[in-house]
């Protein structure tokens, strides 16, 4: 009776390691399933973070556009004052022909009226010395 009851107690003691056993493996896993839980939660900050710098590169994108849309609007503005400068030169120089064609016209007019006077003054003189004579 007693090896009945002896083994009877190594049998529960063996139930009841096997038991611990099993426990300390659930234990283990439910470990895993944690570390494995940590892993993913990591994996979705570090894709947050991936979409947050494309995020931010595109911003950088968008910014450099738009200087480069201000610096052509700056260039275009530029070409029109050129533009401006050159008709007020144009225009300059249109005053500056039509005021020497002017001159040089005058000078023909006066040219032409003084050439009259001076045969005129030249026969008068030939008249008064025939008639002295």
């Amino acid at each position: 009776m007693l090896r009945i009851q002896q083994q009877q107690q190594q049998q529960q003691q063996q139930q009841q390691q096997q038991q611990q056993q099993q426990q300390q493996q659930q234990q283990q896993q439910q470990q895993q399933q944690q570390q494995q839980q940590q892993q993913q939660q990591q994996s979705q900050q570090q894709q947050q973070q991936q979409q947050q710098s494309q995020q931010q590169q595109q911003q950088q994108q968008q910014q450099q556009q738009q200087q480069q849309q201000q610096q052509q609007q700056q260039q275009q503005q530029q070409q029109q004052q050129q533009q401006q400068q050159q008709q007020q030169q144009q225009s300059q120089q249109q005053q500056l022909q039509q005021q020497s064609q002017q001159q040089s016209q005058h000078g023909i007019n006066n040219a032409s009226n003084s050439q009259p006077m001076g045969f005129c003054s030249t026969e008068s003189a030939a008249m008064k010395a025939l008639i002295s004579t």
